[in-house]
Protein backbone atom coordinates (compact mmCIF):
# COMPACT_ATOMS: atom_id res chain seq x y z
CA UNK A 1 0.00 0.00 0.00
CA UNK A 2 1.43 3.32 -1.00
CA UNK A 3 0.54 6.75 -2.19
CA UNK A 4 2.22 7.58 -5.49
CA UNK A 5 1.71 11.29 -4.84
CA UNK A 6 3.27 11.08 -1.37
CA UNK A 7 6.25 9.20 -2.84
CA UNK A 8 6.64 11.96 -5.43
CA UNK A 9 6.46 14.63 -2.73
CA UNK A 10 3.22 16.08 -4.08
CA UNK A 11 0.79 14.79 -1.46
CA UNK A 12 -0.56 17.13 1.18
CA UNK A 13 -2.98 14.69 2.77
CA UNK A 14 -3.73 15.03 6.50
CA UNK A 15 -0.89 13.60 8.56
CA UNK A 16 0.71 12.21 5.39
CA UNK A 17 -0.37 8.73 6.47
CA UNK A 18 -0.78 6.42 3.53
CA UNK A 19 -3.92 4.77 4.89
CA UNK A 20 -5.55 8.18 5.40
CA UNK A 21 -4.41 9.54 2.06
CA UNK A 22 -7.02 10.46 -0.54
CA UNK A 23 -4.68 9.03 -3.20
CA UNK A 24 -4.54 5.70 -1.36
CA UNK A 25 -3.58 2.84 -3.63
CA UNK A 26 -3.49 -0.84 -2.80
CA UNK A 27 -2.26 -3.06 -5.59
CA UNK A 28 -2.87 -6.32 -3.78
CA UNK A 29 -6.28 -7.85 -4.30
CA UNK A 30 -8.02 -10.71 -2.61
CA UNK A 31 -9.95 -12.97 -4.95
CA UNK A 32 -13.25 -11.84 -3.41
CA UNK A 33 -12.58 -8.14 -4.02
CA UNK A 34 -15.19 -6.97 -6.53
CA UNK A 35 -14.19 -3.30 -6.67
CA UNK A 36 -12.86 -3.77 -10.21
CA UNK A 37 -16.32 -4.69 -11.54
CA UNK A 38 -17.37 -1.07 -11.57
CA UNK A 39 -14.81 0.31 -14.00
CA UNK A 40 -14.12 -2.61 -16.35
CA UNK A 41 -16.63 -3.67 -18.99
CA UNK A 42 -15.64 -7.34 -18.76
CA UNK A 43 -18.64 -8.42 -20.87
CA UNK A 44 -17.29 -6.78 -24.05
CA UNK A 45 -14.07 -7.43 -25.98
CA UNK A 46 -12.11 -9.45 -23.42
CA UNK A 47 -8.38 -9.80 -23.99
CA UNK A 48 -8.71 -13.52 -23.25
CA UNK A 49 -11.56 -15.70 -22.01
CA UNK A 50 -12.34 -19.34 -21.47
CA UNK A 51 -13.26 -22.14 -19.11
CA UNK A 52 -10.74 -23.06 -16.40
CA UNK A 53 -10.97 -25.10 -13.24
CA UNK A 54 -10.22 -23.09 -10.11
CA UNK A 55 -9.27 -24.41 -6.73
CA UNK A 56 -11.29 -22.80 -3.95
CA UNK A 57 -9.51 -20.59 -1.44
CA UNK A 58 -11.09 -22.04 1.70
CA UNK A 59 -12.59 -25.37 0.64
CA UNK A 60 -10.01 -26.83 -1.72
CA UNK A 61 -12.42 -28.31 -4.24
CA UNK A 62 -12.08 -27.66 -7.97
CA UNK A 63 -14.87 -25.81 -9.80
CA UNK A 64 -15.28 -24.95 -13.46
CA UNK A 65 -15.45 -21.19 -13.97
CA UNK A 66 -15.54 -18.83 -16.95
CA UNK A 67 -12.44 -16.61 -16.83
CA UNK A 68 -12.07 -13.20 -18.45
CA UNK A 69 -8.83 -11.23 -18.72
CA UNK A 70 -9.33 -7.51 -19.25
CA UNK A 71 -7.52 -4.32 -18.28
CA UNK A 72 -5.01 -5.99 -15.99
CA UNK A 73 -7.60 -8.03 -14.10
CA UNK A 74 -8.68 -11.65 -14.16
CA UNK A 75 -12.38 -12.12 -13.43
CA UNK A 76 -14.20 -15.42 -12.97
CA UNK A 77 -17.88 -16.27 -13.26
CA UNK A 78 -20.20 -19.26 -12.94
CA UNK A 79 -21.65 -18.68 -16.45
CA UNK A 80 -20.05 -17.78 -19.76
CA UNK A 81 -22.90 -15.55 -21.00
CA UNK A 82 -21.92 -12.19 -19.58
CA UNK A 83 -23.84 -8.93 -19.51
CA UNK A 84 -23.43 -5.63 -17.72
CA UNK A 85 -25.52 -7.15 -14.91
CA UNK A 86 -23.19 -10.14 -14.41
CA UNK A 87 -21.34 -10.31 -11.12
CA UNK A 88 -17.92 -11.88 -10.92
CA UNK A 89 -17.20 -14.56 -8.35
CA UNK A 90 -13.74 -13.04 -7.86
CA UNK A 91 -11.00 -10.84 -9.25
CA UNK A 92 -7.23 -10.94 -9.27
CA UNK A 93 -5.31 -7.85 -10.35
CA UNK A 94 -2.21 -8.72 -12.35
CA UNK A 95 -0.35 -6.05 -10.36
CA UNK A 96 -0.80 -8.35 -7.34
CA UNK A 97 0.71 -11.35 -9.17
CA UNK A 98 4.40 -11.94 -8.62
CA UNK A 99 4.78 -14.82 -11.08
CA UNK A 100 2.76 -17.05 -13.41
CA UNK A 101 4.12 -20.57 -13.81
CA UNK A 102 3.21 -24.06 -14.82
CA UNK A 103 3.10 -26.65 -12.08
CA UNK A 104 3.89 -30.32 -12.54
CA UNK A 105 3.25 -31.13 -8.88
CA UNK A 106 1.52 -34.53 -8.82
CA UNK A 107 -0.99 -33.33 -6.23
CA UNK A 108 -2.53 -31.08 -8.94
CA UNK A 109 -4.39 -32.08 -12.08
CA UNK A 110 -2.73 -32.07 -15.51
CA UNK A 111 -2.58 -28.67 -17.26
CA UNK A 112 -2.46 -26.72 -13.98
CA UNK A 113 -0.74 -23.37 -13.62
CA UNK A 114 -0.17 -21.16 -10.63
CA UNK A 115 -0.55 -17.45 -9.96
CA UNK A 116 2.04 -16.71 -7.28
CA UNK A 117 0.74 -13.69 -5.41
CA UNK A 118 2.88 -10.90 -3.94
CA UNK A 119 1.03 -11.49 -0.70
CA UNK A 120 -1.36 -14.25 0.21
CA UNK A 121 -1.77 -17.80 -1.03
CA UNK A 122 -1.27 -18.74 -4.69
CA UNK A 123 -4.19 -19.26 -7.05
CA UNK A 124 -4.25 -22.58 -8.94
CA UNK A 125 -6.01 -22.84 -12.31
CA UNK A 126 -6.39 -25.83 -14.61
CA UNK A 127 -7.02 -25.72 -18.35
CA UNK A 128 -8.62 -28.49 -20.40
CA UNK A 129 -5.51 -28.95 -22.55
CA UNK A 130 -1.79 -28.24 -22.44
CA UNK A 131 -2.19 -25.80 -25.36
CA UNK A 132 -4.85 -23.81 -23.46
CA UNK A 133 -2.68 -23.74 -20.36
CA UNK A 134 0.30 -22.46 -22.37
CA UNK A 135 -1.87 -19.83 -24.09
CA UNK A 136 -3.14 -18.50 -20.73
CA UNK A 137 0.39 -18.43 -19.28
CA UNK A 138 1.77 -16.63 -22.36
CA UNK A 139 -1.03 -14.05 -22.36
CA UNK A 140 -0.67 -13.41 -18.63
CA UNK A 141 3.10 -12.96 -19.05
CA UNK A 142 2.52 -10.46 -21.89
CA UNK A 143 -0.06 -8.50 -19.89
CA UNK A 144 2.16 -8.42 -16.79
CA UNK A 145 5.08 -7.09 -18.88
CA UNK A 146 2.84 -4.42 -20.42
CA UNK A 147 1.53 -3.47 -16.98
CA UNK A 148 5.09 -3.21 -15.65
CA UNK A 149 6.08 -1.00 -18.61
CA UNK A 150 3.05 1.25 -17.96
CA UNK A 151 3.99 1.50 -14.27
CA UNK A 152 7.60 2.36 -15.10
CA UNK A 153 6.41 5.02 -17.53
CA UNK A 154 4.10 6.49 -14.86
CA UNK A 155 6.94 6.56 -12.32
CA UNK A 156 9.12 8.28 -14.93
CA UNK A 157 6.43 10.89 -15.53
CA UNK A 158 6.03 11.49 -11.79
CA UNK A 159 9.80 11.81 -11.42
CA UNK A 160 9.86 14.39 -14.22
CA UNK A 161 6.96 16.25 -12.60
CA UNK A 162 8.71 16.23 -9.24
CA UNK A 163 11.96 17.48 -10.80
CA UNK A 164 10.08 20.33 -12.52
CA UNK A 165 8.29 21.13 -9.25
CA UNK A 166 11.55 21.20 -7.29
CA UNK A 167 13.28 23.43 -9.89
CA UNK A 168 10.70 26.07 -9.05
CA UNK A 169 12.14 26.23 -5.50
CA UNK A 170 15.77 26.42 -6.66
Amino acid sequence: MYCVWLWAGLCECPGLKVDACRHFYDDTTRADDKAGDKDVEFWTAPEREGWLMKQGEHIKTWRRRWFVLKQGRIFWFKEHRLTSRSSSRGIVRLSAVQEVRSTDDPKYQKHTFELVMKSGPPQYLTADTEAEKDAWIDELHRKRLALRADTQEAVGQLTDLLATHLRGYG
